[in-house]
């Protein structure tokens, strides 16, 4: 558009940024070099509103005349552009010597149909999100037939529409969760929308960010998205996710999926080393006065635990059926890691015990019944991780076997866990070393929890289906997978009492 020779012979005195698409645009320039007090005024936006500030226009050859009796007919045209799907903008101008954006007396110069065109890409991310549970609203400042238009392009139903003289009519949230097109809508308009929704207990994303204001519906939705190269600074500073395009939306929803069942499970994780850790040494100290498991034991398998823990939610371990949306209100442990958590203390606990107060009535084991027990509680963290990773699933033992890291990760914690027990005698290990045939009965009790989870999931789904027949079964199901909790002592109360 020669912009540089233009800005090199025109001065911009004045001009007025639109706020939305329905305002209008006006510029007041003086050509350089011009002794003349004659100023340029150019207006553009919306053709409605242009139109009512002209009081001429100019033909295809150039000639100006008086609007007159044609004003209707450029109304009719602008309202075939809006039936047709486009958008009517219009273009006017006037010399002025009045140092003022004036919005009467213009001349019409052009009215322009733009047409609302969508890429392959866009369509097909819209799609993956209705497919992945995103309720998708369309919310715009046009008027409602444009807005049908843009839908059916993006393929977003028409089942309802909020204009916006509605507006005030939508205090009930309830109604604002069945609508999917919304016109005529301003800022305040979708402020309070949003907030509507957010008392209804809705996650909302709100995507925006081509003009300044934005940033005040940005920062008020749970979520604010911006495309970068169509946003300003403003509003990807108010924003909590900068894209490069839509069609990289869908992927983002399904690696913050990801991301946030990777946490449950390093969360379960974390939560079985300290409470089967916890009671292990609290069970042999009311028992026999000492803790098997000391202090650096401890630290050093929570420290190996973080480091595995951090390089498996970095990787993508849930296909994409498993991907669903969660509840706002959903707790970040549901019942089934409770559940896990618990047979996974259970039988940890229950093997620290067999080992503590049964291993002293066998040889091999009494000799070096301490190491066994540390041993077998890293050796069970290590197991009960590929455990909640679903190792055996080819889509995850193919993802582990790609993460190089991660092997070599784990590698590092079983070659320290080694080291440590053989040769870090009275700061690691309680000074004897493990033959062959301990750090078998080591890794047959690391192991079998597998088989120990696998057996309980087993149970759990017919007590789940008993429960569904039975509802005064369902009312105690709860509790009967926190009395998995109390096993341990009753087995040391077995073990002592003869």
């Amino acid at each position: 558009m020669n912009i540089v020779s233009f800005s090199q012979n025109h001065t911009i005195v004045k001009h007025r940024q639109p706020h939305s698409v329905k305002e209008r645009f006006g510029v007041l320039v003086k050509k350089a070099g011009d002794d003349e007090q004659v100023l340029h005024l150019h207006w553009s936006g919306a053709a409605s509103s242009i139109l009512n500030m002209c009081s001429r226009y100019y033909d295809s050859r150039g000639e100006c005349h008086a609007m007159e009796n044609q004003k209707t007919k450029f109304e009719s045209l602008i309202q075939e552009m809006k039936d047709s799907g486009l958008r009517p903008i219009a273009f006017a101008y006037r010399k002025t010597e009045v140092n003022e954006l004036e919005q009467d007396g213009l001349v019409l110069l052009a009215v322009i149909g733009l047409k609302y065109t969508f890429q392959d890409e866009t369509k097909s991310a819209m799609e993956d999100l209705k497919n992945a549970g995103i309720k998708i609203i369309l919310v715009s400042e046009e008027d409602i037939m444009a807005v049908r238009h843009i839908a059916c392009g993006l393929g977003i139903s028409e089942n309802s529409v909020v204009l916006e003289e509605e507006i005030e009519a939508l205090a009930s949230t309830v109604r604002l969760g069945k609508v999917d097109l919304r016109g005529s809508f301003l800022l305040k308009d979708k402020l309070l929308m949003v907030q509507c929704l957010q008392e209804e207990d809705h996650v909302v994303a709100v995507i925006e960010g081509s003009r300044t204001i934005d940033a005040a519906i940005l920062e008020k939705a749970d979520v604010g998205i911006v495309e970068i190269s169509r946003s300003t600074t403003m509003a990807r500073d108010n924003s909590g996710i900068c894209i490069k395009c839509f069609s990289a939306l869908p992927l983002v929803v399904r690696a913050g999926r990801c991301i946030y069942q990777n946490v449950q499970k390093f969360t379960q994780l974390q939560v079985t080393t300290c409470a089967s850790g916890s009671l292990v040494n609290l069970i042999a100290a009311m028992s026999i006065g000492e803790s098997p498991l000391t202090a650096v034991q401890l630290i050093w398998v929570n420290v190996a635990m973080c480091f595995l823990g951090g390089h498996m939610m970095s990787m993508k371990l849930t296909g994409e059926e498993q991907l669903k949306p969660f509840d706002s209100k959903q707790s970040l442990v549901t019942q089934e890691i409770m559940r896990n958590i618990a047979v996974q203390v259970f039988y940890q606990v229950s093997v620290f015990v067999l080992l503590q107060f049964e291993g002293q009535r066998l040889h091999n084991i009494n000799e070096a019944r301490k190491t066994m027990i540390f041993n077998t509680f890293m050796l069970c963290q290590i197991f009960n991780q590929l455990h909640v990773m679903q190792l055996w699933k080819k889509r995850v033992l193919k993802a582990v076997l790609h993460s190089y890291t991660f092997l070599l990760a784990l590698g590092a914690c079983l070659l320290l866990q080694f080291l440590a027990v053989h040769y870090a005698e009275g700061l690691v290990a309680d000074g004897m070393q493990l033959n062959g045939i301990q750090w078998a009965i080591c890794v047959l009790f690391a192991a079998l929890s597998w088989g120990f989870d696998y057996t309980f999931e087993f149970l759990a789904a017919c007590l789940k289906t008993s429960a569904n027949s039975s509802s005064g079964f369902s009312n105690r199901r709860r509790w009967f997978y926190l009395s998995y909790l109390g096993i341990p002592f009753l087995i040391v109360l077995c073990v002592h009492v003869p």
